[in-house]
C-alpha cells in the first residue's frame, strides 16, 4: 500500500521543491540591486527536512546577511503544513514570519502570530511588503 503511494509522494515532494527554488529566485530578483550596492549579501545553506509522507530530502535556506552582519534567515519548514501549501519561516532576530504557501498553489503570503492565541495575521507576500519587512529589520540595529 505504501509503495503505491510512492510516485506521487515523489511527484510532490519534487514540485514542493521547484516551488522553493522559484521562491528564492524571487525574492533574489528583489534584491539584486540592494547586493549590488553592497548592503547585503545573499547566500544559501542546506537543510535537511524530515515529512511523514515526503521522507528525508535537502533543500537550501536563504540567508541574507546585511552589511552590519545581521541575518535574515529563510528556513523552509515543510510542505504539509495544516491550511497551506508550504511554509518558510523568515527569522529575524526575534521576530518570525511565516511566507506561506496558498492551498491552492497559486502563490503566498505572509503571516504572522501576534500571541499564542489569536489567529496569526496575514498580508501579501510582495516585493513592497518584503523590503518593508527587511527595512524594517535592519533599521532596528
Amino acid at each position: 500500500e505504501l509503495d503505491a503511494a510512492y510516485p506521487e509522494w515523489e511527484r510532490k515532494r519534487e514540485e514542493w521543491i521547484e516551488s522553493l527554488e522559484s521562491l528564492f529566485k524571487r525574492i533574489e530578483g528583489w534584491l539584486k540591486p540592494l547586493e549590488k550596492r553592497r548592503y547585503l549579501v545573499i547566500s544559501y545553506e542546506k537543510v535537511s527536512i524530515s515529512e511523514h509522507s515526503l521522507g528525508q530530502y535537502t533543500v537550501s535556506k536563504m540567508v541574507i546577511t546585511f552589511f552590519n552582519n545581521e541575518k535574515a534567515v529563510l528556513v523552509p519548514v515543510g510542505l504539509h503544513i495544516i491550511g497551506a501549501r508550504g511554509r518558510v519561516d523568515m527569522r529575524m532576530g526575534m521576530r518570525t514570519i511565516g511566507i506561506v504557501g496558498t492551498e491552492d498553489g497559486s502563490g503566498w503570503f505572509f503571516s504572522e502570530r501576534e500571541n499564542r492565541l489569536g489567529r496569526p495575521r496575514t498580508w501579501d507576500f510582495d516585493k513592497p511588503s518584503f523590503e518593508a519587512l527587511l527595512t524594517e529589520f535592519a533599521e532596528a540595529f
